[in-house]
């Protein structure tokens, strides 16, 4: 892996005091011009400003001096000012980006550089086997599923028990997994944390093996917002035992062949509440969106294994799960959402185009742009001849037979900055 700046650490923290209130992201801007300078400031060139600092220091007091022998400035008595040398807390090596001070170009530079380096490195190291995804394919081959299609995996032997031998070559590739998660590169570190949140809930003996690992380890001693939340995600998806006997029954449903539907509409019945409940705690409405995308993705994959009572569960939890996130959109996975949408046209159990148009008319706008811009970007063309009204009698174009995109060209008309419909169709 390549060299790169080593970021600072926080103080440690037990993973049993973390609790998610919104996993979504809020860029912050900088107040400081972008050709400011500060004294002693981790970065590329902090030597050589210390070194500039001290040589304005010396030059600052002979002229001073000078002046005095001179009689320059004034002759009322001024307060003698003493200078305290300060202590940094800070070690003198640390290094942090995009910091005013000599050398922030250069610094700027080197970080591009590095992460252009970073990445090649780890996808040559991922076809020579290395690297967290490549770990994480090894574990799922362990356990005899089959190679991805549609975005789904199979297990060839649903009922063979793990030997002995079997299980201590999981456990000690699970624990590399969890290195991989305390790696010094950030990049490497969210990788293994995604994969290790996708193994969790992809099978239960991988589950009670991480379970059984020292979970501490995954916690983070760095700030950056998206390693916070995605540990907290990965540790969630170990612990929430609650969210996984709900939702495992539901998405392996679509592969079990049922003599009588009745069966199936009494278990979901019993379990909708507990469902619903899943998707509407903060804390586990990740992990409930992302049981439900694989469940629908079952669904689909099983086109000959029909049952209704299933189809209606998956549709009224849509309808549900798009309701919470009009109410409260700050608990929701956006990407999951988003990646919901992307299904054939047709099933009634997908987010549909109308209920993301009913999600502008309730989301605050920037919020809805921020999340949702993929979907008009997506459903509006980019002709340089397009026009949303019809050229005759200038009303809403309708691009579907029966969509009604009325709460959607109204939540456009009511946006007063330019630069947010600009963001809207250049996104």
């Amino acid at each position: 892996m390549p060299l790169l700046p080593r970021r600072q650490k926080q103080a440690p923290m037990m993973h049993s005091n973390i609790e998610v209130v919104g996993l979504s992201r809020v860029e912050t801007v900088s107040s400081i011009p972008s050709d400011a300078t500060t004294d002693n400031q981790p970065g590329a060139g902090r030597t050589v400003g210390l070194f500039f600092t001290y040589l304005g220091s010396e030059l600052e007091d002979a002229m001073n001096k000078r002046a005095e022998r001179l009689n320059f400035g004034s002759s009322t008595p001024t307060a003698q000012l003493a200078r305290i040398d300060s202590i940094s807390s800070i070690d003198s090596d640390a290094t942090i980006d995009d910091q005013p001070g000599a050398g922030r170009t250069v610094g700027l530079f080197f970080s591009w550089f590095g992460t252009k380096i970073e990445k090649a490195l780890n996808k040559r190291a991922e076809r020579y086997g290395l690297g967290p995804k490549a770990i994480a394919d090894e574990i799922i081959c362990r356990l005899g599923y089959s190679d991805m299609v549609f975005g789904i995996r199979h297990k060839l032997v649903s009922c063979r028990t793990l030997s002995k031998s079997e299980m201590n070559s999981l456990r000690k590739l699970c624990k590399k997994m969890i290195n991989y998660a305390r790696s010094r590169v950030i990049d490497t570190q969210l990788i293994a944390l995604e994969e290790i949140t996708k193994l969790a809930i992809e099978d239960p003996e991988i589950r009670a093996v991480l379970a059984s690992c020292n979970l501490n380890r995954l916690i983070t001693h760095y700030a950056e917002p998206d390693l916070l939340t995605a540990t907290t995600k990965a540790l969630g998806a170990i612990e929430f035992s609650n969210v996984h006997r709900v939702w495992a029954p539901v998405a392996s449903m679509s592969n079990t062949l049922w003599r009588d539907s009745s069966d199936i509409h009494v278990l979901l019945e019993g379990l909708k509440e507990a469902v619903y409940e899943t998707i509407r705690n903060p804390p586990t409405s990740f992990l409930s969106a992302r049981y439900f995308e694989r469940a629908v993705r079952e669904f689909g994959s099983s086109p000959r294994l029909i049952h209704e009572p299933l189809k209606d569960f998956l549709r009224g939890f849509k309808d549900h799960y798009t309701r919470v996130a009009s109410l409260n959109p700050g608990c929701i996975e956006w990407s999951t959402f988003e990646s919901c949408t992307h299904f054939p046209p047709g099933g009634q159990m997908y987010i549909q185009e109308r209920d993301i148009v009913d999600l502008a008319s309730t989301l605050d706008p920037h919020v809805f742009i921020r999340h949702l811009s993929f979907f008009l970007v997506r459903f509006f063309p980019g002709s340089p001849n397009y026009s949303p009204y019809n050229n005759n009698t200038h009303s809403p174009r309708i691009f579907e037979p029966g969509a009604d995109l009325t709460g959607l060209y109204t939540f456009l008309s009511s946006l007063q900055d330019p630069l947010i419909i600009a963001h809207i169709f250049l996104a």
